[in-house]
């Protein structure tokens, strides 16, 4: 004997299905109307990898590299007010949200420690420019004990420039390598 089925449970199943496809829906209406944060903040993204691509070889061009990433940075601010108005409706948009949130922060960490970078490879270029005209002042001439010690203090300096350098340009690769492997594949997975 068969049983049929009772109505209180398809009556369920069907409001159950209408709330999840609601959701979904709401989800997506969501995820669409964030998708140019997204789509800029790529971009920036983009902008940020060509300064790192090209590097402190070019001291004429570190003016202009960091003034684009302060401009990142500033970009990056207004999208993470525009993205902290926004509510998402369900959990899924808020999960949403929360990865961007997270992706706005790590670029923007990004951005300031290859800014800062820069900022030191300017400074360093200037300070290594003193010490090879300290060095040259010292050829020309008799090196008196002062001029000596004047060059042996600005070249201990060079040094400690030097090495901070390297500090935070191990920093500037650490930030990029959290980025990439991690933040930028979870928010690629949302926006396939």
């Amino acid at each position: 004997m068969r049983r049929r089925p009772n109505a209180f449970i398809l009556l369920l199943l069907l409001l159950l299905g209408l709330y999840w496809g609601y959701q979904h829906y709401q989800t997506k209406q969501y995820s669409a109307a964030i998708l140019p944060a997204y789509q800029t903040m790529n971009a920036l993204q983009e902008n940020l990898e060509a300064i790192y691509d090209l590097g402190d070889s070019d001291e004429q061009l570190l003016p202009g590299q960091i003034a684009e990433c302060e401009r990142i940075q500033n970009t990056l601010s207004e999208l993470d007010a525009q993205l902290s108005e926004t509510i998402p409706p369900t959990s899924g948009a808020a999960k949403i949200k929360e990865t961007l949130t997270i992706a706005l922060s790590e670029l923007h960490a990004y951005s300031a420690a290859q800014a800062q970078y820069l900022n030191a490879c300017m400074a360093a270029s200037q300070k290594l420019k003193a010490l090879a005209s300290l060095g040259k002042q010292l050829d020309s001439s008799h090196a008196s004990y002062s001029s000596l010690a004047e060059y042996t203090a600005a070249f201990k300096q060079a040094k400690a420039i030097t090495s901070q350098l390297e500090e935070k340009k191990e920093a500037v690769s650490l930030i990029r390598t959290a980025f990439l492997s991690k933040t930028k594949k979870e928010l690629d997975a949302l926006w396939p």
